[in-house]
């Protein structure tokens, strides 16, 4: 998969999570991608839905800071233990790609990707 003219290595289960995403021309204004790393995905997922406002989360200062030079607003969080600081119901998508494995308690990120996603639209989880 080409990102930005560059060569991404993508997992299939996550290349296949882009292409339905393609396929069902899933739109979302407001996205949130849980385990954003440096924003590649994430950008790329936004491109693909017309996001206008990213937001990433992550536990690596450095993978962080890149993915902000990307546009992407992003916070600095263990998704094992700490609240999402947006509004309940104001995200139109969330994403977990291969972030799931390795929470040690997954239950909290499921609940907060559920309490700030709007009722009725899309959350994908792929694991490795």
């Amino acid at each position: 998969m080409r990102v930005n003219g560059k060569d991404v290595y993508l997992v299939p289960r996550v290349r296949e999570a882009l292409n339905i995403l393609r396929e069902y021309k899933i739109r979302a204004t407001t996205y949130l991608d849980l385990g954003c790393g440096d924003g590649r995905i994430t950008e790329e997922v936004a491109r693909i839905v017309g996001a206008k406002e990213v937001f990433g989360v992550d536990i690596d200062h450095d993978v962080l800071e890149k993915a902000r030079l990307r546009g992407i607003k992003t916070f600095r969080l263990d998704l094992s233990r700490d609240r999402i600081p947006l509004d309940d119901g104001c995200v139109d998508l969330v994403t977990a790609f291969e972030v799931i494995e390795h929470l040690l308690n997954p239950d909290n990120m499921l609940r907060e990707a559920f309490r700030v996603l709007r009722k009725g639209w899309v959350f994908i989880a792929v694991n490795a």
